[in-house]
């Protein structure tokens, strides 16, 4: 918040330096001049202070909405992009977020890591491992592996044979 107390502040040194200004007009004593002069230098000193201050903290709310605008522009993009996903068993029971088909465009077809998505983030889920019985995803945003089981390669019976 604007510190209203350092802006009242440099208000009052100001009015004050204004009240011993006008005094010192009617001074004609060389010492109660200097005194006065020593004094009206102290309260624009303070007014200075307390203007700058006043200023520090304006500069700080400035950078702090500027922030917040962005942040805000952030998350309205990032819900925009999580409608064109749609919530994915890939397998075992595990789900992730998969580019819905009328949404892909020329894209390839893609996941992205569900937990990720949750905190506001889009990491894709990239394949380490695939074959016909196993996949393994990682997500590079989070660090999760993902492992999917696929079933058993069929198992050759007591003469060698396969089922």
């Amino acid at each position: 918040m604007v510190d209203m107390a350092a802006i009242g502040s440099a208000v009052g040194s100001l009015k004050a330096a204004g009240d011993i200004a006008y005094a010192m007009l009617k001074l004609h004593d060389a010492k109660a001049l200097q005194e006065k002069t020593i004094e009206l230098n102290s309260v624009i000193i303070a007014a200075q202070r307390d203007a700058m201050a006043a200023h520090t903290a304006q500069t700080d709310l400035v950078a702090e909405i500027r922030d917040l605008k962005e942040e805000i522009t952030r998350m309205k993009n990032w819900e925009a992009d999580k409608a064109r996903y749609e919530l994915a068993d890939i397998g075992a029971g595990i789900v992730a977020l998969a580019i819905k088909k009328a949404e892909r465009g020329s894209e390839p077809f893609h996941r992205i890591c569900a937990d990720c998505a949750t905190n506001g983030k889009k990491f894709y889920l990239q394949p380490v491992l695939s074959g016909p019985y196993y996949e393994k995803y990682k997500c590079h945003g989070c660090g999760i592996e993902l492992e999917i089981h696929k079933g058993n390669p069929p198992q050759p019976d007591w003469r060698g044979e396969e089922d």
